[in-house]
Order: C-alpha cells, then sequence, then structure tokens
C-alpha cells in the first residue's frame, strides 16, 4: 500500500471513529424532525406540526385525542412588504392586535458540531492524496463557489473594464433584485448561517469622518433602481442620459440634461438636523409630492428664489417647485449615467429598539447617542443585466459632504 493510500485510509479510520458518538445522537433526534413540515397557509388549531412518536410520549399520560396537542409553530401571514419605519414615533401595525407567530429554531448541539468538525478538518487534510483522476470536491467550497457566481461579480467584468478601473474614485458592483434581501420567516433555513446581505454587503465608498463607511446602498425593484430606506438611511438619484462616467466631477458643471434646480438640489440640499424634519423628507422623496410643508407665502417666494444658493438655504430652495427634482427610485436603462446622493445614518439601538435607559447609564448619554453618518455624491452606471434582473454598474465618487447631524435624538430616549 503506498503512502497517499495509507494516509486516505487513516483518515477515513479515525473520522469514522469521530462520528460514532454522533449516530447515536442524531437517531434520537430524529424522529422529533421527521414530520416537522414546511407550512403553505395558516394550520388547523387540531393539526400539531410536530408529531411524537409513541416511543417519545409520556407512558404515564395517554394521549387525550378529544384535546389534541397545539401547534409549536404556526406560518406567518402573507402581510404587504413592510412600509419606511418611522422612528420615534408610534404606529399602526399592518393588522389589528396582530402578534409576531412563534418560529421554531433548532440548534444542534455542541457535541454534534463539534465532531463533525473534527471530523471534517481530518477528511479535508488529505484530499490532496487523491489521485488526479479521484476528484473530491468540498460541499463547503463548492456552496462558496455558487454564491459567488450567484450574488457576486464575475472576474471577467473587471477584466473588461479594467481601463475604466484603473482611474481613481472609480469601482464595478453588482446590484441585486429587492427580493434576495427580503427575509422570508417561512422558509427554512440556517440561521446560524450569515444572510445575503451580510456575506455580500453593498460596496464601500470610502470613510466619513465620523468612522461610518459609507456604501452604496442601491437596490433594483421591479425594473427600477432603488434606494432602500432602511434605519434612517435615504437618498436621492436622477437618470442623467447618455452621459460619460468621465467627464463628471464635484460640481456637476457641463452636464446638458441637468437643469439648474437640479444641480441646485444635489449640490446644497442639506438633510435636517432634527429627527421629525429628517423622516418628513425621507416620506417625501419616497411619496414623489412637493414639499407643501416648505412652501413659502406668495410674498416671500420670490425673496427665497433670489437669494444665492448655498448649502444653508439650498435644502428650502430644493423643495420649492411643484415637483421634486429628484427620487429615491428611477428606471433602469442599460448604458445611461445616474447621479445619486446618498445619506447613511448608524442609529443607537437605543433608538430604534426603543431601549430604556437606566439611571447608571445616563452619565454616558453622549456615548450612547453617538451616531456616525456620512454623505456622498456618487454617479453609476448599468452595463450588464443578468438573467436573474441583476445588474453590472460602473460607478465614480465624485464628492463627500460634512457628515450630517441630528441634535434632537434625546428628546426620543426612554429613561428609567
Amino acid at each position: 500500500m503506498s503512502l497517499p493510500q495509507r494516509q486516505i485510509y487513516c483518515a477515513l479510520h479515525t473520522s469514522t471513529q469521530q462520528l460514532k458518538p454522533v449516530v447515536s445522537q442524531l437517531d434520537r433526534r430524529l424522529p422529533l424532525l421527521a414530520d416537522l413540515t414546511e407550512p403553505k397557509t395558516p394550520p388547523s388549531p387540531d393539526v400539531p406540526l410536530l408529531i411524537l412518536p409513541p416511543s417519545l410520549e409520556n407512558p404515564q399520560q395517554p394521549p387525550n385525542l378529544q384535546n389534541p396537542k397545539q401547534p409549536s409553530s404556526a406560518s406567518v401571514q402573507n402581510l404587504p412588504i413592510p412600509e419606511v419605519p418611522v422612528i420615534g414615533l408610534a404606529v399602526k401595525t399592518a393588522t389589528s392586535n396582530n402578534q409576531p407567530s412563534f418560529q421554531p429554531a433548532i440548534k444542534p448541539p455542541v457535541q454534534i458540531t463539534s465532531a463533525i468538525s473534527a471530523a471534517r478538518k481530518q477528511l479535508l487534510s488529505v484530499i490532496p492524496a487523491f489521485p488526479e483522476s479521484i476528484r473530491i470536491f468540498d460541499p463547503v467550497e463548492t456552496n462558496q463557489i455558487i454564491n459567488r457566481s450567484t450574488y457576486g461579480l464575475s472576474p471577467l467584468e473587471s477584466q473588461r473594464y479594467a481601463k475604466f478601473l484603473a482611474q481613481p474614485n472609480t469601482g464595478i458592483a453588482r446590484i441585486l433584485p429587492a427580493q434576495i434581501y427580503r427575509f422570508n420567516p417561512n422558509q427554512r433555513r440556517n440561521r446560524l448561517q450569515p444572510t445575503v446581505a451580510e456575506r455580500f454587503p453593498f460596496v464601500p465608498l470610502g470613510r466619513s469622518t465620523s468612522g461610518l463607511t459609507p456604501r452604496l446602498a442601491l437596490q433594483i425593484e421591479e425594473g427600477k433602481f432603488q434606494i432602500p430606506l432602511t434605519g434612517l438611511n435615504y437618498g436621492f438619484m436622477i437618470n442623467l442620459g447618455e452621459v460619460s462616467l468621465e467627464n463628471l466631477n464635484a460640481t456637476l458643471q457641463n452636464i446638458p440634461t441637468l437643469s439648474q434646480q437640479q444641480r441646485e438640489f444635489f449640490l446644497y440640499y442639506s438633510p435636517p438636523n432634527q429627527l421629525e424634519a429628517l423622516q418628513e423628507d425621507r416620506l417625501l422623496l419616497l411619496s414623489g409630492k412637493d414639499g407643501v410643508r416648505l412652501m413659502p407665502t406668495s410674498e416671500l417666494l420670490p425673496i427665497l428664489r433670489s437669494l444665492p444658493c448655498t448649502r444653508e438655504n439650498g435644502r428650502t430652495a430644493a423643495f420649492l417647485s411643484t415637483n421634486l427634482p429628484a427620487f429615491i427610485q428611477a428606471p433602469v436603462v442599460l448604458n445611461n449615467t445616474y447621479l445619486l446622493r446618498l445619506f447613511q445614518y448608524q442609529v443607537p439601538d437605543v433608538i430604534l429598539k426603543n431601549e430604556p435607559i437606566s439611571r447608571s447609564q445616563r452619565r454616558n448619554l453622549d456615548q450612547i447617542l453617538e451616531t456616525p453618518s456620512s454623505d456622498v455624491l456618487v454617479a453609476i452606471r448599468p452595463v450588464n443585466r443578468g438573467a436573474d434582473g441583476s445588474y453590472t454598474i460602473l460607478w465614480r465618487w465624485l464628492n463627500q459632504f460634512p457628515d450630517p447631524k441630528i441634535q434632537d435624538l434625546d428628546k426620543y430616549l426612554d429613561l428609567e
């Protein structure tokens, strides 16, 4: 027997010994999972989802057929896509008195996972010992390759646009359909594994002065580029048409498809520093309605329009027209250039989850309410559409504005 053969047989024997204790534990757990089905509709109250075999029933207490077991879980109702979250305000639920259904989770014992990991490590070490005529594939590595091809970029695409990517402040990214990021609570999955959003996060766009990494947060929704409104993040965009990315700069000058009003909006809009006003702006951009609450009187309108456009009055000037100059989404057109302004906030959990603040924590309110943020101007150009509805885009970072601040978060604290 050759040395590689001895190595393989020794590894197989060792891994078999390591997995022997696991077999008995799996045999005990398997009956518990055999009848666990994935419900398509909410089950009837008299139909249990998890049926224990007779051998595991309590022998001292026979089953009561007149009062069967209640289901340990139920499928979540098929509700519409959640609306934009509102922070610091009480809102109604989608259905009256709706309580989230309990979703079971099955966590394997540490003894089982440790034994399997040790056996796997032993077997992986001898894969190179197999002859070339026998190819052994690692399923974990195979899944990683499949995930990269499904959600990531192809190396050929980066090579194709190498000349553009050699320029500073440029990059390439794949924009995925929005449904990929939506969590389906009725779908079986390994909750210990990272989600698609965690494995393939949005492309980073540098780093803000407050420490937050701004990202190209973008998704495809019904054939449109859409800025996801997660937390307090928002932004706006506009289609510039067939404008070259190389010709764009931070001043947005000499762009024939960009009106003066749109240019001022992208350059001088300033996010509100009050939480309520900030969320109102997000909803205005989402709905596409004009800023009625910002409209001045007929006497003040000519005066405001005559003011020089600065960052201080840019937000008011941007909402003076009857139509907003940009929105949070725009139809995707290949080889067109889009201009985006993205605002992102790392909102403290005490605000997002309305967590109570104890008396001992009050001395650290400044640290608790720290909200790193970013404000960037970026241009993108879709160059290829995938069969799954995703798009490959080229992007160019144009400018980074001062980090926006929220000055009244302390008003929304739950102090004990």
